[in-house]
């Protein structure tokens, strides 16, 4: 929690220092869609940081080590859900890249079977499109483990 809490301050400060950087152009650090989710993404999770330590470390008057288990609950089912907010994230930051780099192609006439054309796909999307599916799946897959299904 504590590495990832950090990573996040040293994102946020790259990102800033980037985008208000004389040398290479000022850019509007609210702009996109994958900003204003990431921004909040850190602040869930910031909250999420805060509440699990004041409440399962004790710090809270009451509280035990152990918990309560109705916030125990709450504090799991937000942990997935800022994970799955980190994937979009994630998804929507390539996809902001990709629009930056011109992903596309041109067609000549109606684009019914798009495979054929994949060929004239920049090398560079094809490699961010590989990443965003391998992301996906990584994310799926991490969601669908915290699950907990009855053992037949």
């Amino acid at each position: 929690g504590v590495v990832v809490f950090l990573f996040g301050i040293v994102a946020m400060l790259a990102v800033t220092k980037s985008h208000n950087d004389a040398i290479s152009g000022y850019i509007a650090n609210l702009y996109s869609f994958h900003s204003w989710v990431g921004v909040t993404v850190l602040s869930l999770f910031t909250l999420q940081f805060l509440v699990g330590i004041l409440s399962f470390g004790g710090f809270l008057s009451g509280s035990s080590r152990l918990g309560n288990p109705t916030l125990m609950e709450i504090h799991k089912y937000t942990g997935t859900y800022i994970h799955i907010l980190v994937t979009a994230t994630i998804m929507l930051g390539i996809q902001e890249k990709e629009g930056f780099v011109n992903c596309s192609y041109t067609v000549d006439s109606p684009d019914l079977f798009p495979i054929s054309n994949y060929g004239k796909i920049p090398d560079t999307c094809k490699i961010s499109h590989g990443l965003g599916i391998v992301i996906l799946a990584m994310g799926v897959c991490t969601t669908l483990a915290l699950a907990k299904f009855p053992v037949l």
